[in-house]
């Protein structure tokens, strides 16, 4: 054919000029980045972090802790959300542990759709368990005061709709539990990584298998390795370390260690 004889012939470098005069400029990739993400930084493409529906609902709900800026928190909450997700399918309800202002568990109310019918898949009659002491404490040990922390446990409570299915627990772990029955998903974010290390055992016992533990602190800055490495040891399973400074451990389906 003509047009294959034309392009046979033509030098490489004409053959690129006569393409863009015809097509235009090539469109330009949506690039989005944060110069940092809590620590964390990239130089590649952080769109899914930016668009969709886990950004909408990022940023409609981070705006409730009046002192973390929308991209600290942003690749946290997406990993969080993440596996929130991928445990949706076992059996058990949600744990949230260490609250404050509640943006990491609203974020996930909304985009699981656990407002709905618990006739739903998306439901699944699950019910989201939050746990704060709301006294702005540092630690069960150390009972200072932090100005950062939330001691508004209605403040918290006026996030969900009167019927959803959400329980509040005003204590400290593991003094307050048990709190359920079987768990698919547990979120532990108290700062008080002595108090969550012996929790562990007590949240272990109850995870469904396939069900999944993400531990906010465990690497966060120089570590707390060790206030957690016992605990983690008797589970019989490794951690998955983050660059955010997060860990995750996931039930194995078969032969779980309990």
């Amino acid at each position: 054919m003509l047009k294959d004889a034309v392009k046979a012939l033509m030098p490489p470098i004409l053959l690129s000029a006569f393409r863009r005069l015809r097509h235009g400029p090539p469109k330009a990739i949506e690039s989005y980045r944060a110069s940092e993400y809590q620590g964390v930084k990239t130089r590649h493409n952080a769109r899914p972090l930016h668009i969709g529906r886990f950004a909408q609902l990022h940023e409609r709900h981070c705006p409730l802790d009046p002192n973390v800026a929308a991209d600290t928190t942003r690749l946290r909450h997406y990993n969080l959300s993440y596996f929130a997700q991928r445990s949706m399918h076992v059996a058990g309800d949600l744990a949230f542990v260490g609250i404050s202002y509640g943006v990491a568990p609203r974020i996930i109310f909304d985009l699981l759709d656990l407002g709905t019918s618990s006739s739903t898949p998306k439901g699944g009659g699950k019910t989201m368990h939050l746990v704060d002491p709301f006294l702005g404490i540092r630690s069960s040990s150390d009972r200072s005061t932090l100005a950062k922390y939330n001691a508004d446990m209605n403040f918290v409570r006026d996030q969900y709709p009167a019927d959803a299915g959400v329980k509040i627990h005003a204590g400290l772990i593991p003094d307050c539990l048990p709190i359920a029955d079987r768990f698919c998903f547990v979120h532990l974010n108290t700062g008080d990584c002595k108090a969550e290390a012996l929790s562990l055992p007590h949240f272990w016992q109850r995870l469904s298998p396939g069900g999944v533990v993400v531990i906010d602190n465990y690497a966060i800055d120089d570590g707390h390795f060790e206030d957690y490495a016992a605990a983690i040891a008797a589970l019989g399973v490794d951690p998955f370390w983050m660059p955010t400074g997060q860990c995750v451990v996931e039930k194995p389906c078969t032969g779980a260690a309990i």
